[in-house]
């Protein structure tokens, strides 16, 4: 049987091995002088004896290590201290306390322990942890004191945690809603909270678009307590309602701060649908609505429009409205064919070409009279000879010898027969006789996919590189052989007027005053 200061060891009692001993390979022993006896009780062979030694087991030595999760503390303000002692062994966890000083000065918190596993789990520790705070500016020297136990030595840590103030800021402004090209003062106090140090750096005005232009007149003053303040002051105008936020730099004593004001500056606002369709050659009409921001009023007017297609224009009625109303713009297109130059001018020339019309008819009579009655017929006769003579010949030869598998298409008809220029697409269909699901077609030289129907119809597709230019151009259909061959050539036009597609971005403007506004939407001409 195994004691040590009179309790038994671990077991307690062991059993002789072979050799006539035993080990205890697991004691663990505390720290100080230790007395262990040992008393063999005998056997049928050998007598009992006692045998005692004195031991001296020195505290194991540890290592603390001191931490914060601040790089620097604010004033007032809490922050965490940890302390970890740890063992350079895997024994009994390390108790005791741990005392947190600042300047020498016991800091403010309660203490919180945690024993555990560190170092790759292969050590024990402590863990000390203080929820604290200072009270002043500047570098703060930081111990954390580690007093040991019976098992382990005294340890100690320390760090070096520089503390600012937080100053509050304060905006104000002349006035907080003010008329459009009205000037305001904004004044922004930074106050220290504190005598001293006095506070120094510089003030930024920002708006919702960035730092309003302008240098910010700065002097150092005091509040009602005494405290130290930084005063910065800017008189500038402000484009529209906004949040405007005055940003401290910061020094070394204070740290960033930012204080901000809402100022409300009347305008207006205008606003329409977001899609307006309408057909090709016609006209279509849409609400612009106007609305007061910050009690504008006044007049709105100015009205005009961009981003529209090519020969497409447009018109507002009532050209001035009060803010609160609406406008009617009319989006008007150009029929193929035609131009906006073109409008304008027919109805003007429409009497003059009647009055041509008018004055040429006597003319026409004077030169029929001319021609004597009994020569008429002939002058007929003639007039239909050299007709005769224009038109193209007719016929053809005889065909050879074997029967042709595939027909030669012929083209009667294409729907549409033009569309305007600046188009993104468009399905042309062709109409006629002999199409095979295997035709191709060419449409100004360049071949297209077919889209086959039925051996009357097919259509190809159209973009905007084939109507990108005016013009007539020509259309062929092709059967391959056995046999087949090419069609006659039909043509597809490509004229002036609105062309058919989708506008995304035609923007509406209007103004009163300095204020101008905008508004936008998706325009489909089809």
């Amino acid at each position: 049987m195994a004691r040590a200061r009179g309790s038994p060891l671990d077991a307690g009692t062991y059993t002789l091995n072979s050799y006539g001993y035993v080990e205890d390979q697991t004691v663990q022993l505390p720290g100080g002088t230790d007395s262990v006896k040992a008393q063999y009780s005998g056997d049928a062979s050998f007598i009992g004896s006692t045998a005692t030694q004195a031991f001296t087991i020195a505290p194991a030595t540890t290592t603390a290590t001191l931490t914060s999760n601040m790089a620097w503390a604010t004033v007032g303000q809490s922050f965490y201290l940890y302390d970890t002692i740890q063992a350079e062994s895997f024994g009994a966890f390390p108790t005791g306390t741990v005392t947190f000083t600042d300047n020498g000065n016991p800091m403010p918190g309660t203490v919180t322990y945690q024993s555990l596993n560190c170092g790759n789990m292969y050590y024990v520790c402590l863990d000390a942890t203080l929820v604290t705070s200072v009270s002043a500016g500047g570098t703060h020297a930081i111990a954390a004191n580690y007093t040991g136990d019976g098992n382990y030595t005294f340890a100690s840590a320390s760090l070096s945690l520089p503390a600012q103030y937080l100053p509050t800021v304060t905006v104000n402004s002349s006035a907080q809603t003010v008329s459009a090209g009205q000037s305001v003062t904004l004044t922004a106090l930074v106050d220290a909270t504190v005598k001293n140090p006095v506070i120094t750096g510089t003030v930024t005005f920002v708006g919702s678009s960035g730092t309003i232009s302008g240098t910010p007149t700065i002097i150092t003053t005091t509040d009602a307590k005494g405290n130290s303040v930084l005063q910065a002051t800017l008189t500038t105008t402000l484009s529209s309602s906004e949040i405007v936020s005055a940003e401290y730099s910061g020094d070394s004593h204070y740290l960033y701060a930012a204080g901000s004001i809402f100022i409300s500056v009347s305008d207006f606002s205008i606003s329409t649908s977001p899609q307006v369709t309408v057909t090709q050659g016609s006209s279509q009409t849409v609400a612009i609505n106007t609305a007061a921001l910050s009690g504008f009023t006044g007049n709105i007017t100015n009205f005009s429009c961009s981003g529209l297609p090519a020969e497409t224009t447009c018109s507002f009625s009532p050209t001035t409205v009060a803010v609160g109303s609406s406008t009617t713009l009319t989006i008007t297109t150009t029929p193929l064919g035609q131009s906006v130059q073109f409008r304008r001018r027919a109805a003007s020339e429409s009497r003059g070409i009647g009055w041509m019309a008018t004055a040429m008819l006597p003319l026409l009579g004077l030169c029929l009279i001319g021609i004597p009655l009994r020569r008429r017929p002939r002058a007929t006769l003639i007039t239909l000879m050299i007709l005769t003579m224009l038109l193209p010949s007719c016929g053809g030869s005889g065909g050879g010898g074997g029967q042709q598998n595939n027909p030669i298409p012929s083209i009667t008809s294409l729907s549409p027969t033009q569309q305007a220029a600046g188009s993104q697409s468009q399905t042309l269909t062709i109409n006629g006789s002999g199409f095979m699901s295997t035709s191709t077609a060419t449409y100004n030289g360049l071949a297209h996919t077919v889209s086959f129907g039925s051996a009357s119809q097919i259509s190809i597709a159209l973009k905007a590189p084939d109507l990108a230019a005016t013009g007539t151009f020509p259309l062929v259909v092709t059967n391959p052989a056995p046999g087949g061959g090419s069609s006659n050539t039909a043509n597809f036009t490509v004229v002036t007027g609105t062309p058919t597609g989708t506008s995304n971005d035609v923007t509406v403007t209007a103004s009163s005053g300095s204020l101008t506004h905008t508004t936008t939407f998706t325009l489909v001409v089809q």
